[in-house]
């Protein structure tokens, strides 16, 4: 079973900007982040989507925490 976050779509692929949004970073990043290998998708029809299982495993393995002020 997948790890529920409050502000991420259950969908198994994610926009760019979904992911940006949920970091709270600019779309370029996400870009970056997935250029890198860091985030796994695939592209279709010209559009890259982002795994959701990959955005779960980045916050794992980085340590991530979204909010900072907590």
């Amino acid at each position: 079973m997948m790890k529920r976050l409050p502000d991420l779509s259950d969908r198994p692929l994610l926009r760019i900007g979904e992911v940006a949004h949920f970091f709270s970073v600019s779309p370029k990043i996400v870009y970056e982040w997935y250029n890198s290998g860091m985030l796994k998708g695939i592209k279709h029809k010209g559009a890259i989507k982002i795994s959701r299982a990959s955005v779960i495993d980045f916050i794992t393995k980085n340590d991530v925490r979204r909010d900072k002020r907590s």
